[in-house]
């Protein structure tokens, strides 16, 4: 994480953000992990799923960082549950201090729905440049050696385009929050990148059969899924080791998912309750 870089932009989008909020009476500003979203500290609430930084060598300064930068929000929302936490640590109040946190639970866009499972094995890319693009070659060469009915999302918006790669593999270059709701619920096992949001899908929908390949030099991501890992919640595997046919074996063995205390329908419940207050 380069702090210069990360500071200078949230100054400079503050500007923009000060333009707005000028023209307009707000009775509440909520940021999603945007730093630079904020009115007076009693009608600014952030949504922030990072509190805590304690596997990290540079835990101080971004301690630190960290407290500057929520100092305006008057509350803190966090996506996660306050006891057995999806993000464990990283979720926690530890080394921030802030008066008022607020733990709702699970956040998802997605919902679970029924679908016949007819998909064997749903990859769904993500992740910055070049890598996204490097993961993406590497899966389909490998996906060519399985057997069932394959689906990848490519997650690349600049391309449309629909193709058969064979006779059990289907490739999108893109799919809305719809189709990928849809591919999750039809998917029997699902092959994914390890941040945050991913996740928070995949625990909503109760899955269990799932291989994590944490993006590389996404230290939140890397964490994430070393920690699924000691816990038995998915089995995962770095980029340069992938190797399809192997880690879905090791996969579909001894991993039991993430079962939440509750779903999103009762963390927005929780999250409107805190809002109302304001």
């Amino acid at each position: 994480m380069n702090l210069h870089k990360m500071t200078a932009s949230i100054l400079k989008a503050r500007k923009g953000v000060n333009k707005i909020i000028k023209k307009g009476k707000y009775d509440l500003i909520i940021s999603d992990n945007r730093f630079e979203l904020y009115d007076k500290k009693e009608n600014s609430i952030m949504i922030i799923h990072t509190l805590n930084f304690e596997n990290n060598i540079l835990k101080y300064p971004i301690t630190k960082v960290m407290e500057f930068v929520t100092k305006p929000y008057g509350t803190l929302i966090v996506p996660d549950f306050p006891k057995k936490a999806i993000a464990d640590v990283m979720s926690q109040n530890k080394n921030i201090h802030h008066k008022n946190i607020y733990h709702i639970g699970v956040l998802s866009q997605i919902r679970k729905k029924r679908y016949k499972k007819d998909i064997d094995y749903f990859i769904s890319l993500s992740g910055p440049e070049p890598q996204r693009t490097i993961l993406e070659n590497k899966l389909i060469k490998q996906c060519l050696k399985l057997k069932g009915n394959i689906v990848i999302a490519g997650a690349n918006p600049d391309v449309n385009e629909t193709k058969n790669l064979s006779k059990n593999i289907k490739f999108y270059s893109f799919l809305n929050t719809q189709y990928q709701e849809e591919m999750m619920n039809r998917a029997k096992f699902i092959i994914t990148r390890s941040g945050f949001t991913t996740t928070a899908n995949m625990i909503e929908l109760g899955k269990k059969k799932a291989l994590l390949i944490p993006c590389p030099g996404q230290p939140e991501q890397e964490y994430l899924a070393d920690l699924y890992e000691r816990k038995k919640y998915f089995h995962h595997v770095h980029q340069e080791e992938v190797d399809l046919e192997k880690d879905i074996k090791v996969a579909m063995k001894g991993f039991k998912g993430f079962r939440p205390p509750w779903r999103t329908k009762k963390s927005v419940k929780k999250f409107l309750k805190i809002i109302r207050k304001k």
